[in-house]
């Protein structure tokens, strides 16, 4: 399975490339869409993909690389249908729970300042 990771859903809808598809379809990859983003509700939430799944996409319009001048792909979108939300689908994609955990230490830190000047001015 591969894990992907994005910041965004657009119109409720998780999105690859379709040079991305294709090529987990050709290899018979299913994919684990996972939601990185501490700002949005669906924060942390997965939705697994299998192959049959992946060739079901909604093809959103074709698209001008910014990267690769000439290249276009196209956006192939997935009703957003959250599958889970573990802490263990995030122990196989180490990037994004390193990321979390700075997010989560962080807002702790917050807290205990908010309650420290709290109790400071009783």
């Amino acid at each position: 399975m591969k894990i992907i990771t994005r910041k965004k859903l657009y119109n409720g809808m998780a999105e690859l490339r379709s040079y991305e598809r294709d090529r987990y379809v050709a290899n018979n990859i299913p994919v684990r869409i996972v939601v990185d983003n501490i700002d949005m509700p669906e924060n942390g939430q997965y939705m697994d993909l299998s192959v049959a799944q992946l060739k079901k996409g909604i093809n959103s319009g074709s698209q001008q690389s910014i990267y690769n001048p000439g290249q276009t792909y196209d956006l192939i979108g997935y009703r957003w249908h959250p599958t889970g939300k573990e802490e263990e689908a995030f122990a196989i994609d180490y990037n994004v729970k390193s990321r979390l955990s700075d997010e989560w230490k962080k807002i702790m830190k917050e807290q205990q300042n908010k309650e420290k000047k709290e109790k400071d001015e009783q």
